[in-house]
């Protein structure tokens, strides 16, 4: 792409106007970056989503001089920086000999309009994360931050220093060890819905959980044992409107139990989230155990249902469907069958599956295995 440096501004600044009609974010990112004269024109345009990808001390960020316009920021490391990182091990409370260059920094430090910011990496390494950097970001008007396939994540950190966080997304990430766990406390944070992925999240499940106990609706949880579950769902489980259950990726070398039971799991929601009106079961799932007795097991008060990459268990939702008490609120129900979907249904356990939902008056969401048969009383969303 051409350097504008040599264009005249009135020029640039067309340019600049154009990419912002119509044009994504990642090219309008991608245009910033390459305009060198931004003293006079980035006070003439405003770009409040900005992408800045970490592939070493030669990448292209923008300059703080128009740092203070951004309101979505994403740091993308790449598996070109990853590999001169070091790690310091014997010291988990260090930086992890991770640094940002100066410009990274300086960028924070003049970002003072961020409202939602991203750590992002594509290194399966897990990357040491930049908790300085995040310090530096004005981080008290951070409402929304999300941090994926990071190692050392500093819980504490987050905790103090973002005092309106309203969306929390930990994804494939590890956390800072706890010499003493007992004695963590974390201040009380106003989040609403928090995504939480991790393989191992035991140290600081009590105190994450007992912070936001009091405004947290909506949370994801990716199970690894179901006993971790049962302990965040006793402290936050009152309040959540909404519960979607992931399936975490092991790390290397670990093996791994999946697929997980639900057993465990929706025995513990029941009594746990009197209030729920949004389960979500986004993983393959072992649904060997008895499934009837599991989807009977279901909260009363939920309203929609979404069951993805699960064997095929469509008459056993028939057999719930005809108890007349069994989900008496649902008007929504998604089921996605795994490709290799065996025993337990078929397409005459689909067909009665979709009658029965189209007169109680259950809509069948999403590109399901139930849309492959045609049943005319049954109503098929996209």
């Amino acid at each position: 792409m051409t350097h504008f440096t040599s264009l005249p501004t009135e020029l640039i600044l067309k340019i600049f106007h154009l990419a912002s009609i119509g044009q994504p974010q990642s090219f309008r990112a991608s245009l910033s970056l390459v305009c060198k004269d931004w003293l006079d024109i980035a006070r003439e345009v405003l770009f409040e989503n900005a992408e800045i990808r970490v592939r070493g001390t030669d990448s292209a960020v923008p300059p703080p001089d128009f740092a203070h316009r951004i309101k979505n920021l994403v740091f993308q490391v790449d598996d070109k920086y990853v590999e001169d990182r070091v790690t310091d091990e014997e010291n988990p409370e260090s930086d992890y000999g991770f640094q940002f260059p100066e410009i990274y920094t300086e960028l924070a430090r003049a970002a003072t309009s961020i409202s939602s910011l991203t750590f992002s990496t594509s290194s399966n390494s897990y990357v040491a994360f930049p908790d300085k950097l995040l310090e530096h970001v004005s981080p008290k008007n951070i409402t929304h931050l999300s941090i994926s396939g990071y190692n050392g994540i500093p819980v504490k950190t987050i905790f103090q220093v973002c005092y309106n966080l309203e969306n929390l997304v930990l994804d494939g990430v590890f956390f800072l060890p706890l010499r003493n766990p007992k004695t963590l406390k974390l201040p009380p944070r106003r989040i609403s819905h928090f995504h939480l992925n991790v393989w191992s999240f035991g140290q600081y499940i009590k105190p994450v959980f007992e912070a936001m106990k009091d405004s947290i609706s909506s949370l994801s949880f990716g199970i690894s044992q179901s006993g971790r579950l049962q302990v965040a769902l006793q402290i936050v489980g009152q309040n959540l409107k909404s519960l979607t259950l992931l399936r975490p990726e092991a790390p290397p070398g670990t093996e791994s139990p999946f697929p997980p039971s639900l057993l465990g799991a929706l025995m513990t929601i029941k009594p746990e989230c009197p209030n729920l009106e949004q389960l979500s079961l986004d993983a393959e799932f072992d649904w060997s155990t008895d499934p009837l007795a599991l989807l009977l097991n279901l909260p009363p008060s939920l309203k929609s249902l979404s069951i993805s990459k699960c064997h095929d268990i469509s008459t056993h939702i028939v057999s719930a469907l005809r108890q007349p008490d069994w989900l008496p609120q649902l008007t929504e129900l998604r089921v996605g069958f795994a490709s290799s979907a065996e025993g337990g249904g078929g397409p005459i356990g689909r067909d009665l599956a979709m009658e029965l939902c189209s007169k109680r008056g259950i809509r069948i969401r999403g590109k399901s295995t139930f849309m492959r048969v045609k049943t005319p009383k049954a109503t098929v969303e996209e």
